[in-house]
């Protein structure tokens, strides 16, 4: 692996685990905002969905989220590991990679496992509190759990082959 090659490896892990953690900080917060309401909607609890900054980097963050946990799911074979890619070797016949290669490899698992685990977990978050049981507390949570449910299911059918 060239230098040029892990520098940008490097930065973009780092940037794509800076993007993970402001999304999933921004939408707990939101998450515990909607529990702390209620079912009381008072005019406290519609500022939740007047932060438009807030929301906007969410939905946009969430949706590149998802593009990318359905993007593995989707060109990952039916049954394998999500990061089989990364785990093996490109070329059978190869010698075995060196420790820093390894370390690589290693971080770029545990980024992929990260990302879904996240993604699964903040979804089915935002599904239960924001559709389930508080639908009229916020809408972006709402709409965030909704879509959700939505992309979890498409992500299903890539991931386990199903044709019909």
């Amino acid at each position: 692996m060239r230098a040029t090659s892990r520098g940008r490896n490097f930065f973009g892990g780092l940037l794509a685990f800076m993007l993970l953690i402001l999304y999933s900080s921004i939408l707990i917060y939101m998450m515990m905002q909607v529990v702390d309401c209620g079912e009381a909607v008072s005019a406290a609890c519609k500022s939740i969905d007047e932060n438009q900054g807030m929301i906007y980097v969410v939905t946009t963050i969430g949706g590149l989220i998802s593009a990318l946990v359905i993007t593995e799911l989707a060109i990952t074979p039916a049954g394998k590991n999500i990061a089989h890619r990364f785990m093996e070797p490109a070329d059978a016949s190869a010698p075995p990679p060196a420790t820093s290669e390894k370390i690589v490899r290693g971080a770029i698992t545990t980024l992929t496992y990260s990302y879904l685990i996240s993604w699964v977990m903040l979804g089915v978050g935002a599904l239960v509190i924001g559709v389930v049981l508080y639908p009229e507390v916020s809408i972006t949570v709402r709409a965030m759990g909704n879509t959700w449910l939505g992309l979890a299911v498409a992500a299903g059918y890539s991931y386990f082959g199903i044709k019909s």
